[in-house]
């Protein structure tokens, strides 16, 4: 049997998404794997990444048309991805769909014949974050509050309507936890999907280098190191991390890796509160590099704000790193990360308040989780993780091979002998 073809469909760069990443891999075991994704600016190859996965990069467009679809129909801004793959005009037996914005370039895909099968894998609840795109509405005038609102509530309503109808039209549907697995089966009244949570890779060596933020910053090497780090934009509960920090002694320090819509206001307030000796921005950091940055603290923090639905149903990857880098996590009382976070005894969660926050940091200070760590380091893990998806595509083409085999019973009696034999003796009679 001739391996299946895969296309997977990102609207952002590959560069620095674990999960997409970990799902080319896991699928390039057993067929050939081609990524479409957004050109990152130094269009870099993740290190990760199975150097026989294929990857296609596109260029976002800048024309006016381009955006008004994406301050307006959502579901349409990456269209201009199905023009570019009709291009290129190849065959896929499986397109998997990461998030609303690819999907209905998946579908268009399959409607022309050029994709058997469309997967869509749902990080999140698309449509609730896209009051993040017009932040800061409270401080907007009242006729600018009064449009953007109306805009966001349309874009919603209309993203809403087309994933209720996008969505029976996949073969699968998968998302990242059960909470957000209920959401979807219940809303859209499917079957519920599959859950593939975002976990981390076993290192290969347990001797990974760590790095020394203590030498690093000339800090103490008594000094405790909380770490943030993730995209830094809103419901990340950067300012609450910030106002931790004025609750806890010097001693505490926090540094923060990655990168985002809030670096330079989340730094502003650093220097206005007059932490910059305490509060540190490390940038991005390449995946292959980031644990031995996370080994490097004592306390990772997960303090999501439920800003919307989608926030509140989180399972975000920090959690898995920090587990799998042995640092405890602090998180938000939250129902997907405390029961992650209670269930394996890694850390303790909190209320959203600075100085409760503060109170949780120090006791953690005291504690020893490292065996805890160790043991659910080995039970949450991408390998045991990754046969979901395996399981998702060798199932379907199981169903596939046996519907070809049941499909030959009638055509068996249908294309046979004696039923050409019949028509030959009627010609000639």
């Amino acid at each position: 049997m001739s391996k299946q073809k895969i296309l997977i469909l990102l609207h952002s760069s590959i560069l620095n998404d674990a999960r997409v990443i970990r799902q080319a891999n896991a699928i390039a075991e057993t067929g050939d794997v081609v990524i479409f994704s957004k050109a990152s600016k130094l269009n870099m190859r993740p290190e990760m990444l199975n150097q026989r996965i294929v990857i296609q990069n596109f260029v976002y467009p800048q024309s006016m048309r381009q955006k008004l679809l994406k301050h307006s129909f959502i579901q349409r801004e990456y269209d201009f991805m199905f023009k570019a793959l009709l291009q290129v005009n190849d065959n896929f037996d499986y397109c998997i769909a990461n998030d609303l914005p690819c999907l209905r370039t998946a579908l268009l895909l399959k409607n022309k014949g050029l994709a058997k099968n469309v997967i869509y894998d749902a990080h999140e609840i698309y449509s609730e974050t896209i009051k993040q795109f017009f932040p800061g509405q409270a401080n907007m005038p009242k006729l600018k509050h009064f449009l953007v609102r109306h805009l966001t509530g349309f874009m919603v309503n209309r993203a809403v309507a087309y994933e209720r109808k996008a969505i029976k039209q996949c073969h699968q549907v998968t998302t990242v936890n059960n909470s957000l697995a209920d959401f979807f089966a219940k809303k859209y009244a499917i079957k519920k999907p599959v859950v593939v949570r975002s976990i981390p890779d076993i290192p290969k060596t347990q001797a990974l280098q760590t790095f020394d933020f203590h030498n690093h910053y000339q800090w103490q090497k008594t000094d405790v190191v909380l770490l943030y780090q993730g995209m830094l934009n809103p419901g990340r509960g950067l300012i609450l991390s910030v106002d931790m920090m004025q609750y806890l002694p010097d001693k505490y320090k926090l540094v923060v890796i990655g990168d985002g819509p809030l670096k330079q206001a989340v730094s502003d307030y650093v220097k206005n509160c007059n932490l910059t000796h305490r509060i540190k921005f490390l940038g991005s950091v390449p995946n292959h590099q980031l644990t031995a940055y996370t080994k490097g603290a004592d306390v990772g923090l997960c303090l999501i704000e439920p800003i919307n639905l989608s926030k509140k149903l989180a399972l975000p990857n920090k959690i898995f790193e920090y587990l799998h880098a042995g640092i405890p996590v602090l998180g938000s009382d939250l129902p997907e990360i405390k029961q992650i976070i209670e269930n394996e005894n890694i850390g303790l969660t909190c209320a959203l308040k600075a100085d409760e926050a503060a109170k949780k940091v120090k006791i953690m200070a005291t504690q020893d989780y490292k065996l805890a760590l160790k043991q659910a380091a080995k039970r949450i893990n991408w390998q045991n993780e990754k046969t979901e998806i395996a399981n998702i595509i060798n199932t379907m083409s199981t169903q596939d091979l046996q519907s070809f085999k049941n499909n030959t019973v009638p055509a068996k009696k249908q294309y046979n002998w004696e039923k050409q034999e019949t028509v030959l003796l009627n010609i000639i009679k």
